[in-house]
């Protein structure tokens, strides 16, 4: 690969992080990219660095960490560390009980009318 030549990288963003979980700015696109990791059928953790997510989002490491913590709080990631190679490693999990949990009460909103007319696209990295 040329220098010049950037690695492109895709994430999607659901309009249900926007309407149900009431994602914005840092904390959807870091959760976006996590869930993208995770929802895939080989690998359902994210083991990215914190300076992976800030370049692929475009925001600041400490952006990325009080999106991390704010979304670990509110109980969306699990956040758990294990030693590999003898060096402590993080990684992230979707908690899936609540994300479909909020998904059930997406597919409600929708079939009522209830739910937004948000945004939903595959972002890429910067």
């Amino acid at each position: 690969m040329d220098n010049k030549e950037e690695l492109k990288t895709g994430f999607y963003v659901k309009r249900m992080y926007t309407e149900v979980l009431g994602l914005t700015g840092c904390e959807l696109y870091t959760f976006a990219l996590i869930a993208g990791f995770c929802e895939n059928a080989k690998q359902s953790v994210f083991f990215g660095t914190r300076q992976y997510i800030a370049k692929c989002i475009g925001a600041s490491v400490s952006s990325v960490d009080r999106a991390l913590k704010a979304l670990c709080k509110r109980g969306l990631i699990a956040k758990a560390t294990v030693t590999y190679q003898d060096r402590p490693r993080v990684h992230y999990t979707l908690n899936s009980r609540k994300i479909s949990e909020l998904e059930l009460t997406f597919a409600l909103k929708k079939k009522t009318g209830s739910a937004g007319k948000g945004k939903e696209g595959l972002a890429y990295c910067r």
